[in-house]
C-alpha cells in the first residue's frame, strides 16, 4: 500500500520494464519532492525554469572502509571512474582521499 501522498502514482510502476513509466516520472518526481518523503533530495536536483526537465543532480557515497590504499584504495578509484566514464554525460567524482589513491595509480603505470 502506497503512502497518501504517493497515490496518485500508483499506476505508475512499470513491472516488465522494471522501471518508472516515462510519462508518468515528472509528474511522480513532483509529488515526492513535494512531500516529507522527499523533500530532502529537492537540494540535489537541479531542473530548468519549467521544473519539467532534469538537468543535473547530485548523488553522494560514503565510503565505509579501505583496508590498503594501494590496493583497495585504487580499485576503488578504478571503479568510480568506471561509473562517471560510462554513465550519463558531465557524470563527475570528487574526494580530496583520491589524491592519495591517484598518486599509486599514476606510479603503477609508470613503473
Amino acid at each position: 500500500m502506497l503512502p497518501t501522498p504517493f497515490k496518485e502514482c500508483g499506476e505508475s510502476y512499470d513491472e516488465e520494464r522494471e522501471m518508472v513509466k516515462p510519462e508518468m516520472f515528472m509528474s511522480c518526481l513532483k509529488v515526492y519532492l513535494s512531500n516529507r518523503f522527499g523533500s530532502s533530495a529537492k537540494n540535489s536536483l537541479v531542473l530548468n525554469d519549467d521544473g519539467d526537465k532534469i538537468l543535473g543532480f547530485k548523488q553522494s557515497v560514503g565510503i565505509i572502509n579501505i583496508e590498503s590504499t594501494s590496493t583497495t584504495g585504487v580499485q576503488m578509484l578504478l571503479e568510480t571512474r568506471e561509473v562517471f566514464e560510462t554513465g550519463p554525460g558531465k557524470t563527475y567524482a570528487f574526494s580530496s582521499l583520491y589524491f592519495g589513491y591517484e598518486t599509486y595509480v599514476i606510479f603503477f603505470k609508470e613503473a
